[in-house]
Formats: C-alpha cells, sequence, structure tokens
C-alpha cells in the first residue's frame, strides 16, 4: 500500500527506523503505536543488544499480530509489548532515549495530546521521528483517504503545511526536519539539551 497508494517507497521506513533505534544508543526505544510490529520486524533489533525495546498499541489485535511476528522472528523476548492510550503513556518524564511513530499521527484523536506526551517521555538530547499520512500530495491517495475517513477509519486528516505547523508548534525543537514522501509527511528532531 505504501508504494502504491501512498506513493512512498517502503525502505523510506526502514531508514528513518534505523536512524532512530541507532540513536537510542544504550537507552530506552519506544515505538507508538507498534501496529503489528512490521516495520521492527524488518530491523532484527538482536542486533542491537544494549538498548531495550517497547512497543505501544491501543490495540489488543495489533499487539496480538505484533507478539506473533516476534515470536516467529525470535525477538519476543527482545520486544517488550504494552497496551495504553497514546495520549498517557505510562512512563516518567525523560526515559525514552529514542521515539518512533510511524503512521501513527493521523490515527491518534489528539494529536496535540500525543506529541506532549513525547516531548514529556523523552530525556535532553532524545530524538524523536516519525510518519503520517497527508492530504494534498496526491489525487490517488487523496481519493483514498477520502474513503478511510467516510468509514471512520482515520480522524479527519490534513495538509502537510497543517501537520507542519503543528508539529512546530507543539515539539519547540530547533532543526526538526521534515520530508515529504508521496503522502507520508516524515519528521525528525531532536530534544533541546545535553547530548
Amino acid at each position: 500500500m505504501s508504494l502504491i497508494g501512498w506513493q512512498c517507497p517502503p525502505l523510506r521506513y526502514v531508514d528513518k527506523a534505523h536512524k532512530a533505534i541507532g540513536r537510542s544508543r544504550g537507552g530506552v526505544y519506544l515505538e507508538c503505536p507498534i501496529g503489528t510490529g512490521l516495520l521492527l520486524g524488518h530491523i532484527q533489533p538482536q542486533e542491537h543488544v544494549d538498548s531495550p525495546f517497547i512497543g505501544v498499541d491501543s490495540s489488543w489485535g495489533m499487539l496480538r499480530q505484533a507478539r506473533q511476528r516476534f515470536d516467529a522472528l525470535g525477538l519476543s523476548d527482545r520486544v517488550f509489548l504494552m497496551r495504553c492510550d497514546p495520549e498517557h503513556l505510562p512512563f516518567k518524564d525523560g526515559t525514552i532515549r529514542s521515539l518512533q511513530s510511524t503512521n501513527g499521527m493521523h490515527t491518534f484523536n489528539d494529536r496535540t495530546r500525543v506529541l506532549r506526551e513525547f516531548d514529556r517521555l523523552l530525556e535532553p538530547g532524545g530524538y524523536v521521528s516519525g510518519s503520517t499520512l497527508v492530504r494534498g500530495q496526491g489525487v490517488m491517495a487523496d481519493t483514498i483517504l477520502g474513503m478511510y475517513e467516510r468509514y471512520g477509519v482515520f480522524p479527519m486528516l490534513r495538509s502537510r503545511e497543517f501537520v507542519i505547523r503543528e508539529l512546530k508548534q507543539t515539539l519547540r525543537y530547533p532543526g526538526i526536519q521534515y520530508e515529504t514522501h508521496g503522502s507520508i509527511l516524515f519528521f525528525s528532531g531532536t530534544r533541546p539539551g545535553d547530548e
């Protein structure tokens, strides 16, 4: 779906996840939402023995699929999965070194609240990376997104400019980067503080 519908090569996601995991450097890596674990399953977390991996999702169904994937790949002992609301993540302030949110923002009911949670969780110098679907980048994608919205699959999706403005207002990190590939907006940045 990524390449055909959203016009974004799947390897873009893998590259972004590799960078986020690499930035964990012995600290905690959090993926929110983890979904079915597809992305983390391609990264091979067993090569990063110094970082604990946590995956959270609000859906039991997604977590079951992720567990099945990690069991099949022999990664169950490397990835801790938990069900929780992304607007109220059950971690102490400043305990996450690297946070990845692949295609999560368009599924959150209150994106601003979730972004504030991400900011709260990141340690000084911590890294945040993510992606979201955006409107106005292609006719085919906008048609698919319109169908999703009519059936209530995702909350109201926004334009690239709207999402960037929302990110800038919430994550006030200097040097945050934005890239658009097809209908996917990628963002990444470092929380101010000692690195």
